[in-house]
């Protein structure tokens, strides 16, 4: 899981560590640990994080995956270089 990505969907929304394992009921030492990629996180987890982010799962692991593609709009973004694709439904 790519947690830049999640870092800045935090900063976005103004959501601290804290924030963030109490929504996904672990502790705030605990998500620092898969925060920093020590632990990993499980998948149970990350979908709780992409719906609370309404974000795509994909969203989290692949880097051609834009932030528009979200799970509401059906659109998915695809970047390869220079050149976007734009799927939707």
């Amino acid at each position: 899981m790519n947690v830049n990505k999640l870092k800045g969907l935090m900063a976005e929304c103004g959501h601290n560590q804290k924030d963030v394992s109490e929504y996904l009921g672990i502790s705030t030492y605990g998500f620092r640990l898969k925060m920093n990629g020590t632990h990993e996180f499980k998948a149970s987890e990350i979908k709780k994080l992409a719906d609370f982010y309404n974000v795509s799962v994909d969203y989290f692991f692949s880097p051609n995956i834009a932030k528009i593609a979200t799970k509401n709009k059906n659109i998915a973004v695809f970047s390869s270089e220079s050149e976007v694709v734009r799927r939707g439904g």
